[in-house]
Formats: C-alpha cells, sequence, structure tokens
C-alpha cells in the first residue's frame, strides 16, 4: 500500500521556501518507505555485500533515509523530484556510502531559509561540504546547453559535443570530442560562459559516427547475440516478466515494466529503431513511441494471450508499483536486461546529454545491446521502478549505461494517463 507522508513543521519565521504538506506528497513513495520488507534484506544485502562491501551497503541504506527525512523538508515538481533552495548545491552519497549535503558557500544564498531549515533538522551525523553553486544553477547551465545542440545539431561546437551532465562535484560537465583551449573557448563564447562548465576530453571509444548528434545516437545496437542471458531471463511468448526478451526481426529488446495506456494492457520498453505499428510476433505491436527529447521509450500493446508480471529474479522480488521521487547521486541501483542480465551499480551523473537525448541518467552498470529497454529499479525493498535502460557511453559491454527516469516517461504526452499496474 502506498504510503503518505506527511511532514508538519510549525514555525512563526517566514521563509523563502515551502516546506511539503501531505497534499504535495500523495502518490510519492519516499526513502524511509523503501525499507518495510526486512525479511528479504537479509538475502538481498548479501548480494550486495559480496558485490560493494558490507560497509558501504550499510552506510548507503542509513544515508537514503537521512537524505529523506533531511531533503523531505523542501517541495516537490510534477515529477516527484525536490525542488531545492539557492543554499543548496546538491547532494550525494560518498565512496563509503555516506550522505553529504553541499551547501553553497555564499552569504546571499544562506538567507532565513537556511537557518530555519538547518535548525530544523539534525545535521551532525551529515557531512557537509561548502561548494560555489546552487542546484538550480547547475539545472539551468545544463539546460542552455541541451536545447541549443538539440537546436542546433549541425553546428561545428554541437558536432563536438560527446556528451555531458551534472555530476558529484558541484559542477557541469562536458565531454569534447576535439578537446583542446580553441574548442573549449568556441563552446564558452557559442553556448554558455558559466563558470560552472568544466570540461575534459570524451574517451578514446567515443566515436561520433557511433553516437551521431545529429541523428538517433547515443542508443544500444540491439542486433541479437548469440551470448545472450537468456538463461537468467528466458522468453516466453505467454509469460514477459520485467528484463524479458522480446524480438522483433533481427533486433531484441528487454521489457521494462508492465502499465495501461488509454486502458489498454502491454508494457514500456525503449523507442530507439522502432516505428509505431511494428509488431513483436506473438507478443504485441509498438502503439506509442517517442525516442528524442527526455524520454526514449514505446509502449507495447500486447496480444490477448500475453501475461504480463512484476516478477523479479532472485534475490529480488517483485517490481512496486509505488512510484519513487528522489535519487541520489552514487547511490545503488540495479538493471535486468535480456542480454547482460542483472548488474548493478552507482549514478554518476544527472541531466545526462548525448545525442539526441537528454536528462538521462547516467551510471557505471554494465549493459549491451539486447538490454534496450529493461528495467532499473532501486537496490532496496520494495525495489522501486526508477527507469529503463536507454544506451552506454562507451564501447558495447562496458560500464557506462544511461537509462531514461521512469519520472519522464509518465509525464510525456506521448503516453497519456499511463498507469502501474
Amino acid at each position: 500500500m502506498k504510503k503518505v507522508i506527511a511532514i508538519l513543521l510549525v514555525v512563526s519565521l517566514s521563509f523563502s521556501f515551502a516546506f511539503i504538506t501531505q497534499a504535495n506528497t500523495e502518490g510519492i513513495l519516499f526513502v524511509d518507505d523503501l525499507f518495510e520488507c526486512d525479511e528479504f534484506m537479509s538475502e538481498v544485502e548479501a548480494h550486495l555485500f559480496a558485490e560493494f562491501g558490507e560497509e558501504r551497503i550499510r552506510n548507503e541504506r542509513t544515508a537514503l533515509q537521512q537524505a529523506n527525512r533531511i531533503m523531505g523538508l523542501f517541495p516537490t515538481n510534477r515529477l516527484g523530484e525536490r525542488i531545492y533552495p539557492d543554499f543548496i548545491g546538491g547532494t550525494y552519497l560518498n565512496d563509503y556510502g555516506n550522505l553529504v549535503i553541499q551547501i553553497v558557500n555564499n552569504e546571499n544564498s544562506r538567507n532565513s531559509g537556511y537557518d530555519v531549515w538547518s535548525n530544523a533538522v539534525n545535521l551532525d551525523d551529515i557531512i557537509i561540504e561548502y561548494v560555489e553553486f546552487s542546484a538550480r544553477e547547475l539545472t539551468e547551465t545544463m539546460k542552455v546547453i541541451s536545447k541549443f545542440i538539440m537546436d542546433n545539431p549541425d553546428s561545428d561546437v554541437s558536432k563536438n559535443f560527446a556528451f555531458g551532465g551534472i555530476g558529484f562535484k558541484n559542477r557541469v560537465e562536458i565531454a569534447l570530442i576535439i578537446y583542446n583551449e580553441e574548442e573549449i573557448a568556441r563552446f564558452r563564447e557559442v553556448i554558455s560562459n558559466s563558470l560552472a562548465i568544466v570540461f575534459e576530453e570524451a574517451p578514446a571509444d567515443f566515436s561520433p559516427e557511433r553516437w551521431p548528434g545529429s541523428g538517433r545516437g547515443a542508443h544500444l545496437d540491439n542486433e541479437i547475440s548469440e551470448n545472450a542471458d537468456s538463461d537468467i531471463l528466458p522468453m516466453n511468448a505467454t509469460n514477459l516478466n520485467p528484463g524479458s526478451s522480446i524480438i522483433t526481426g533481427s533486433d531484441r529488446y528487454s521489457v521494462g515494466f508492465r502499465a495501461t495506456l488509454n486502458g489498454a494492457r502491454g508494457f514500456i520498453t525503449a523507442g530507439h529503431f522502432l516505428r509505431v505499428g511494428q509488431v513483436f510476433p506473438n507478443v504485441g505491436t509498438v502503439t506509442r513511441l517517442q525516442d528524442r527529447g527526455a524520454v526514449d521509450a514505446a509502449f507495447i500493446t500486447t496480444n490477448s494471450n500475453v501475461n504480463l508480471t512484476n516478477n523479479l529474479p532472485s534475490p529480488y522480488t517483485t517490481l512496486s508499483v509505488s512510484p519513487i521521487g528522489n535519487l541520489q547521486l552514487n547511490q545503488t541501483v540495479v538493471k535486468i536486461g535480456a542480454e547482460t542480465g542483472i548488474t548493478s551499480g552507482q549514478i554518476l551523473q544527472f541531466d545526462f546529454m548525448m545525442g539526441n537525448l537528454t536528462s538521462q541518467v547516467r551510471t557505471n552498470l554494465r549493459a549491451d545491446g539486447g538490454d534496450s529497454g529493461g528495467v532499473v529499479f532501486t537496490s532496496f525493498p520494495p525495489f522501486n521502478l526508477v527507469g529503463i535502460v536507454t544506451g552506454i557511453s562507451g564501447w558495447p559491454g562496458s560500464n557506462t549505461m544511461f537509462f531514461t527516469r521512469a519520472s519522464n516517461i509518465f509525464a510525456s504526452p506521448t503516453f497519456p494517463a499511463l498507469q502501474r499496474f
């Protein structure tokens, strides 16, 4: 059952930001709801301990609870994401899994709202890091960059852009294909001269021919591989789980999550290289599709003989139908895809842009062709949906996966009245 968390804070001071009330948290699952299934924790934790270490995972579990209670004082947008006031530069988990809150080291930003907030919460066990830029400034800077590149794909500056996003260094991090002072200066002159931007050279395995900024790029090649992890995620034409293999022609995709669209039952998968009306034999037909901007997704209306489930393979159990509000940089998430099966890792960047896609989430998870559309969810029970696999920013099979946020799919006008079940 969904929980509604009401945070009641009575103060006599006037703030520059609004606190959350029950009215604007309805339907949003917060982080301390993630730990109500303790009977499953021992098996899941053992799996995570083996991969990431016991100290890291135990700290992360505590940190996510702290993040909810502390950051839960801020309002949310229509996607359920926190709207940070100007004194917050960001939040992330460090390499030990501890929560770090970035506070803008600027007296103009740290107004009376900061005093009220800091007095209302216990910061004794939280790592505070003083930074230069607010989260809002970073987000707005990335929006300017994304808009220019989307609107001007044939510009020389756009063609030299490999990818970029917001990481835990309180900067907008931009990778350039040709990396030198001249190209940096041109980028600053043409797109944005914000001091929040830092530049790096794109990895040696990045190829603009593979990921064309003006084309469909940044997606996985879904041609069927002989190495597909079909033993972990077998395809059954009448029973499809999150991550199950589905095939159209010579291409393999993965099931993301089941849903209804305008009353029709089906599921969400990746949208790239598909077209409306395309048929997945014995499964269903593509009826809605978006593969540009913040969303790379397609809705497959399924045949009457197909049974869609929320079942996850062991040690995980069932994909929750409850939405989740916020994620943290360096938080552990899990992916299931038809090609590489179950992989897990951490979130590296938000508002990630590559090719013709924006507002993605970049990770260090492994993925390959055939994983496209596979489900991405939180690593702790009740295993909440956070997105679907979109692509990678390195060579196939590398640990450079990024995903489309589920919240952006539900907010897209391409998928009106999309509902989980």
